[in-house]
């Protein structure tokens, strides 16, 4: 689902992505590598680097919310 958001962003410019988040480090390293992201790592990280005015859009599964 992540990499069908990063081709739809790509046609916004007005849109700045600032890092990306996996529980997997695995699928964490392959994603920010392959779309050119900085990866955070970790939730603390993700939300520093958030600007005042940004926000978190969360493309987990529905299950794994709580989680």
């Amino acid at each position: 689902m992540a990499d069908l958001y990063m081709r739809s962003f790509a046609r916004h410019h007005d849109i700045r992505i600032v890092a990306v988040y996996d529980r997997s480090e695995e699928r964490l390293e392959a994603f920010s590598k392959y779309w050119n992201i900085d990866a955070a790592s970790d939730l603390n990280a993700l939300f520093s680097a958030l600007p005042e005015d940004g926000l978190v859009l969360n493309l987990t599964n529905p299950h794994a919310h709580y989680e």
